[in-house]
């Protein structure tokens, strides 16, 4: 935010400076002999008043340089004391007095060198310093060579030190001449008029002091006391110019040292050619000194630059935070490796759960868990995998073509793990996932190759957290699908078009509590879109996805909720009593008052709320007061809650069981792969064991074969769900089943067996 700038001194005095700088000069030129002196000592105290006063004040300058610059006009002042007693003007007779105007001179270049020196860069800084010896060095070979040594050589009468100090007088004044471009490029914010205002003063008095000394040749000596009364009348109306914020302005910086030098040194060199002068020993060996610093200044230059091409191509292909190759970096090696092998493997991933961490503990965390993962990742995938981070969570990596499928799979298993070991920030322990897509020996451009991975890490991510899919055909007919059916989805929802499939909850026969025959039969509403060939425009998740991005959650539970309980009722006139677990997300139970919808239909249907159960997934809940506070008000009032894919985050079993649940539902993953026993049986014993201990349920999901569901039933999970026990199916298919066995049909009774 840019804040206004005020002046540091109010408008009156600004009135008074003005008027009073501009009387002094009137006087000065009608009067010079008799009031000269005196106006001399005048200007120089007050503009030095006015500086420090300014120093002291100021808040959007640099403080320091106005201070040097108030010292200097002080020592002027106290210089100028000598010409009260009708000292001459042209040549000074102590040595002294010509120190403290050198002195004065000195704090007040310095003062303006504090405008415009470059901070925090040595190197900067010095090659800042040789150009302005290089222009001071040329200004001094112009003053010597045009025999200015008149004046010196009237110093060097009374001594000399008085000449030495002569010579320094004139080199200063060509040190003040070399800042000013670089003063007037600068234009620090709140000091533009006060800086034009010093500059002015610089050359004035610089002006003055060569009249000085090209006085003992042909020109008045009043010239010289009138450029010094003007120089310190233009600082004091500068100072009363400067403006002020409320906090500090960064100086802005200086593209390049002193483009002056350049500049300089052609003038020198046009000066000295064109003025038809002989150049004595001492502007030869100035000019020797000269060649040797612009020769090693260019080589210094011709260094940098290299070094700054390096640094600018570094950054241009790698990302700043994380230290990984960027986007850009990524593109050029995937189009190479397409080029040399035609194929090309990549892994295209994103966080779970890294926005929550952004937006609970701000970008700050956020920016150390990116940090942490690029490290994790870059270890973990080995020096034969380039990671690259492409911008905000997504990552990706460049896979050896050599790698098969199931190395391919296993990599990034290992990537995987590596990801979501927690991550320490302030004390607090921060953790996500990483869900990714892989096109294996992907063909065609770049481009097609990365959206094969894209298409997969959306496909993985509506599957959970931390899972990963390959690419294949399907996936683009169904991105096809989706695009085509956004249009249609809106239409779909107010047609009634969208429908309520109900798999099957079998109880556990070796369990007392649900074996059968049960009391009441348990279903799994399911989302379904049906087509008109008798299929799903789209799977459920990408449904509820497609109406969230529409903004019509709000309406889609509702009608969910309400479909509910109608069906229970249905199912009771037919003789079936049943309840009902319902998929809900974390927007769902944002848009409505769930609550107080259930309480509605319960009243207009006559079936209790305990017959709704409302299910939400582990990511879903994990970490979020809100969903928390509302899932409790549901349990208070008699609806039971289920953890949906218990298994596929990383939350840990103390956090889980403080949530407000009464069912863990275990995913399928815990029944995934060829061997069933050994360590996973014991894992899955352990966390039904655990469950029980403290007062949950068990369900397994995703049964299909029969050894998964002996599994599961030795193990004493109190449900279980799978295609095995039955595919989802329209409600009234439930009414001829009242009866069924509570066994896969087929199976025979499941009797137990040793035990894990």
């Amino acid at each position: 935010m840019t804040l206004p700038h005020s002046h540091l001194v109010g408008a009156p005095w600004r009135r008074t400076a003005a008027v009073g700088a501009a009387g002094m000069m009137v006087l000065g030129i009608v009067a010079p002999t008799l009031l000269l002196p005196a106006l001399l000592v005048l200007s120089g105290f007050l503009a030095g008043a006015v500086g420090l006063v300014v120093a002291r004040r100021a808040r959007g300058i640099d403080r320091n340089a106005w201070t040097l610059l108030g010292i200097g006009q002080f020592a002027n002042g106290i210089g100028n004391l000598s010409f009260l007693g009708g000292q001459h003007f042209v040549v000074a007779t102590s040595w002294t007095i010509t120190a403290v105007f050198n002195i004065g001179t000195l704090v007040t270049v310095m003062g303006m060198f504090a405008f415009v020196a470059p901070s925090g860069d040595r190197r900067r800084l010095a090659a800042f310093a040789a150009d302005s010896v290089m222009v001071c060095g040329c200004a001094f070979v112009v003053i010597w060579t045009w025999r200015l040594t008149d004046y010196i050589g009237a110093a060097n009468q009374q001594g000399t030190v008085l000449g030495a100090m002569a010579v320094l007088g004139l080199v200063l004044d060509a040190m003040g001449l070399a800042l000013t471009p670089a003063i007037i490029r600068s234009r620090p914010p709140g000091a533009r008029g006060a800086l034009w205002m010093a500059v002015f003063a610089l050359v004035i008095a610089a002006v003055g002091d060569l009249d000085q000394a090209l006085t003992a040749i042909r020109l008045p000596e009043e010239l010289a006391p009138l450029g010094w009364l003007m120089s310190s009348s233009l600082l004091l109306v500068g100072a009363t110019l400067v403006q002020g914020t409320a906090e500090r302005v960064p100086r802005k910086p200086l593209r390049g040292p002193l483009d002056f030098t350049s500049a300089a040194i052609l003038a020198t060199t046009l000066t000295l050619l064109l003025g038809g002068r002989t150049l004595d020993g001492v502007a030869r060996l100035t000019l020797l000194a000269l060649t040797v610093l612009i020769v090693g200044r260019h080589m210094v230059v011709y260094s940098s630059n290299r070094r700054l091409r390096r640094e600018l191509q570094y950054q241009a292909f790698h990302d700043r935070l994380t230290g990984l190759p960027n986007r850009s970096q990524f593109e050029r090696e995937l189009a190479g490796a397409l080029d040399a092998a035609s194929t090309a493997t990549v892994l295209f991933g994103d966080l779970d759960g890294f926005k929550e961490i952004n937006d609970t503990y701000g970008h700050a965390a956020g920016d150390a868990v990116l940090v942490a993962i690029g490290r994790r990742l870059h270890t973990a995938v080995g020096p034969a995998v380039r990671v690259f981070r492409l911008g905000g969570d997504e990552f990706t990596a460049l896979l050896p073509a050599a790698m098969d499928r199931d190395q391919v799979a296993e990599l990034t298993r290992v990537a995987q793990r590596a990801v979501a070991q927690p991550i320490q920030y302030r004390e607090r322990s921060l953790a996500v996932t990483l869900s990714a897509g892989l096109s294996w020996r992907g063909e065609g451009s770049a481009e097609a190759v990365m959206m094969q991975a894209d298409l997969s890490l959306h496909a993985a991510k509506r599957l959970g957290r931390n899972r990963f899919l390959f690419y294949h055909d399907e996936l683009r007919h169904l991105a096809s699908r989706r695009y085509n059916a956004e249009g249609k989805l809106g239409a779909a929802i107010a047609a009634g078009e969208l429908q309520l499939a109900y798999q099957p909850i079998r109880g556990n026969p070796l369990v007392p509590a649900t074996a059968a025959p049960e009391p009441l039969q348990r279903f799994e509403a399911l989302l379904r879109w049906p087509d008109e060939q008798g299929g799903s425009v789209l799977p459920p998740n990408d449904v509820v996805e497609l109406v969230e991005a529409l903004g019509r959650t709000r309406e889609l539970t509702r009608w969910a909720v309400a479909t509910v309980f109608d069906q229970l009722r249905a199912w009771r006139l037919g003789g079936l009593e049943a309840e009902v677990a319902l998929n809900l997300t974390a927007a769902q139970l944002r848009s409505v008052q769930l609550l107080d919808l259930v309480r509605l239909h319960s009243h207009r249907t006559g079936i209790d709320v305990d017959r709704l159960i409302a299910e939400i997934t582990e990511s879903e809940v994990a970490g979020d007061d809100d969903i928390t506070a509302m899932l409790r008000q549901l349990q208070d009032a008699g609806i039971r809650v289920s953890l949906d894919d218990f298994g596929t985050g990383y939350s840990n079993f103390t956090t889980v069981i403080a949530l407000p649940i009464d069912d863990l539902k275990l995913d399928q993953t815990f029944l995934s792969g060829p061997q069933l026993q050994g360590r996973r049986r014991r894992v899955m014993a352990a966390v039904v064991h655990l469950a029980h201990d403290v007062g949950l349920t068990v369900t397994v999901e995703g049964i299909e074969t029969r050894e998964q569901y002996r599994l599961a039933v030795e193990l004493g999970a109190d449900r279980l769900q799978g295609f095995l026990l039955g595919r989802p199916a329209p409600a009234e298919s439930f009414l001829d089943r009242i009866s069924s066995p509570q066994s896969p049909a087929g199976h025979p009774p499941v009797q137990p067996t040793a035990g894990p």
